[in-house]
């Protein structure tokens, strides 16, 4: 497996015609495959999980467990994958690094700091566990546009996608002075958070050329968002299993 040293005149580092062209042979199968240097892959899964029936990282959806999917799809990108988790018992058999909540706070600005503090690499491609979606091209573009941003985020019109986004260790002093002054989960807020941040967003156009209908950022948090799926997209299958 070859490490991608990105750097700032590659074109591809920039989105350029190289970058399409390097994706284009990424979908093709043609390219050799590549792991992002520098960046190691976050899952968080420490959530109460209070409004399924099930734990939400283990429902099946399209034949495939989604945090099993997103594994393969980080296993893949990344060196290094951590999954953030206050029961290591469930994932202990993908043998991969368990780290637990450093805070007794809820949020999920808890557990990105909780990843960051532990990850070997500067930066950290951080998503929920309930998101059946994720889109290796889209991860591999903002991976490809970190620049020397505290973080990189997507945006669509106003509203931020702060659980599918790139976080540097940088911001590890921020986030910690922020959970120890917190009175509030609205202190806590990640959206909060990132206004004192320097952020590349990723546009709305940006995304499209890779997810034009968006998917890589639909969770699954209640029966309804499962739902809202099945009745989006009817060859969408999802199915309910325990851990």
């Amino acid at each position: 497996m070859q490490r991608f040293t990105l750097t700032p005149e590659s074109p591809i580092y920039k989105g350029g015609d190289g970058w399409s062209e390097f994706l284009a042979k990424r979908v093709s199968g043609k390219a050799t495959p590549v792991k992002m240097w520098g960046f190691t892959g976050i899952i968080l899964a420490g959530g109460e999980n209070r409004r399924m029936p099930t734990n939400k990282a283990f429902l099946e959806v399209d034949g495939e467990i989604i945090i099993e999917r997103t594994l393969r799809i980080f296993n893949e990108l990344f060196e290094e994958v951590i999954i953030v988790t206050n029961t290591p018992e469930l994932f202990i058999k993908y043998r991969v690094k368990l780290v637990g909540d450093l805070f007794n706070l809820r949020g999920p600005l808890t557990g990105i700091f909780s990843g960051l503090l532990n990850a070997r690499e500067n930066f950290c491609f951080v998503v929920a566990c309930d998101m059946p979606f994720i889109n290796k091209e889209l991860v591999s573009y903002m991976v490809a546009n970190r620049g020397n941003y505290d973080a990189v985020v997507p945006r669509i019109g106003k509203v931020v996608e702060p659980l599918h986004a790139i976080y540097s260790r940088e911001c590890l002093h921020a986030m910690e002075q922020s959970l120890l002054v917190s009175q509030s989960p609205r202190q806590r807020s990640l959206t909060e958070f990132l206004d004192r941040c320097n952020v590349r967003f990723i546009e709305e156009d940006e995304i499209e050329r890779f997810d034009r209908s968006k998917r890589s950022f639909v969770n699954l948090n209640t029966p309804d968002d499962l739902k809202m799926v099945l009745s989006a997209n009817s060859l969408s299958k999802v199915s309910l299993r325990g851990a």
